[in-house]
């Protein structure tokens, strides 16, 4: 799950609703509300480019990732 700080919500979307206008977007919101896991909250985040200089797997700062 991640969390925006900002609006202290949990990060969610729904993948039936896509935006059209690009090639693969979809539409996303925060929801403070949303306290526990649920299908619209959960992310797998990897690295966008496997040889960026970190000799670890642990995703660290300023790298790129794909959610």
């Amino acid at each position: 799950m991640l969390l925006n700080k900002k609006t202290k919500g949990f990060l969610s979307f729904d993948l039936g609703d896509k935006i059209t206008t690009y090639e693969e977007a979809y539409t996303c919101t925060s929801n403070p509300k949303v306290d526990q896991p649920v299908a619209r909250s959960m992310f797998i985040i990897t690295w966008a480019e496997q040889d960026d200089g970190y000799p670890d797997n642990v995703i660290h700062y300023g790298q790129k990732v794909r959610i």
